[in-house]
């Protein structure tokens, strides 16, 4: 059955959010282009191939629910404009065609998805033959009330121009006394290279090319020779210090990818670089989503107040040459926004996880976005959810949804 729908803007929060404190500990991103962030782009999910639209599915089933934006007009005669609800069909269906090519201004909610959705239930009363080509279509909660649609849902075709800068929100309940260890404030800004990116000569001699990123994606062309020289890998740490006796117990970052595989080591005692301390935790994960993945550390790490201590991250994108450094920066950034402050030896980059640089070289620099999470020692660490078990924080109240058609759906679980 149909969640109920709230019936004014202040109950979507409640009662969920009210009877306990949340941390985020994921914000996955539904696109295998997150590589392509930029500060003011965004990023696209249209693409319904095979592969994206698997992406997405598995996000929802294992999130819940994904946040989306999508174009819906008002009406603009003198550009050609129809206003989004004579875009809407008798079946709900929904598809703006060559309108949401290059636009988006309204957040729903995809919360399932019906691969049998003819694309004959598509077309409004604007343009009843503006069809996409194929079948399914993406099931959507959208927020104006259960006039809208069906009872407050519609159906997104999988071809929509317009959807775009798609991500799930995954939290836990907070822990108690818990304390975050950070240089970026404002977040994740744009991912950057290791200062890295010239491959040896190959075996036969020959000197390959320079592999240039190309400004619209931030993406080099692949050669043979990337993944045998670990072009395909970046390293990424901070040095903070302890300010009391703790046990560090869980790292977050962000990644550019899905299915980046991840290796974190804890250095303690660090007097210069991020490997000059004590190696006290090594581990590793493939993470399924790009975007911010919170890791629990096997067993927690002691601290001891005032003493410096590492987290060191390397990265490796199988297969692809991207920028996995992720930074908080002033690029690019109006000055009454950009507040970010930088010191030399906290933040670190290289491109083997042994040589290292600087992220402040000079006057400018970044921040890279590597967080580290403590608590008092004698705390029990398993106090919060299990990441595998965390709740969407805003929409826990979400159903799944496959709808076989549209008179009747089956929830997933």
């Amino acid at each position: 059955s149909k969640a109920p729908y709230p019936e004014h803007i202040s109950s979507i929060y409640k009662p969920v959010a009210a009877s306990q404190d949340f941390k985020v500990t994921g914000v996955y991103f539904a696109s295998d282009d997150l590589h392509k962030l930029k500060n003011t782009e965004t990023v696209d999910i249209s693409n319904n191939s095979e592969a994206r639209i698997k992406l997405l599915k598995d996000m929802i089933l294992d999130c819940g629910a994904i946040t989306v934006d999508i174009f819906h007009p008002d009406e603009d005669p003198s550009a050609g404009i129809p206003d989004d609800s004579k875009l809407l069909s008798a079946a709900a269906g929904y598809y703006t065609g060559d309108f949401g090519k290059t636009r988006a201004n309204h957040a729903v909610l995809i919360v399932g998805w019906n691969d049998d959705f003819s694309r004959d239930d598509f077309g409004g009363v604007y343009s009843p033959d503006m069809k996409p080509a194929s079948d399914g279509a993406w099931i959507v909660r959208n927020s104006w009330g259960t006039e809208y649609g069906d009872n407050g849902y519609y159906y997104v075709s999988y071809e929509e121009n317009s959807l775009c800068n798609a991500n799930a929100f995954i939290a836990e309940s907070a822990v108690a006394e818990e304390k975050i260890y950070q240089y970026d404030p404002l977040g994740l800004v744009v991912f950057t290279d290791d200062g890295r990116y010239i491959p040896p000569e190959d075996p036969e001699g020959e000197e390959e090319e320079d592999p240039e990123f190309e400004d619209d994606d931030n993406v080099a062309p692949r050669n043979a020779l990337s993944s045998a020289y670990g072009m395909d890998t970046s390293a990424f740490a901070n040095i903070f210090t302890a300010g009391r006796n703790e046990s560090l117990v869980s790292i977050a970052f962000y990644t550019p990818l899905p299915n980046a595989e991840c290796e974190a080591k804890i250095y303690t005692g660090c007097s210069g670089s991020p490997t000059s301390g004590d190696l006290k935790a090594a581990f590793s994960k493939t993470l399924k989503y790009g975007g911010y993945n919170t890791l629990k550390l096997p067993s927690p790490v002691a601290l001891a107040k005032g003493e410096k201590f590492s987290v060191v991250v390397k990265v490796t994108t199988p297969g692809k040459i991207v920028r996995r450094v992720p930074i908080e920066s002033n690029t690019g950034m109006e000055d009454e926004v950009s507040k970010a402050t930088f010191e030399k030896g906290r933040c670190w980059k290289s491109s083997n996880g042994t040589d290292w640089t600087d992220t402040v070289p000079d006057e400018w620099g970044s921040n890279v976005c590597l967080k580290a999470f403590t608590i008092p020692p004698a705390q029990n660490s398993s106090g919060g959810c299990n990441a595998d078990w965390a709740v969407l924080l805003i929409f826990a109240a979400v159903p799944i949804m496959f709808k076989r058609n549209r008179k009747g759906q089956t929830p997933v679980r």
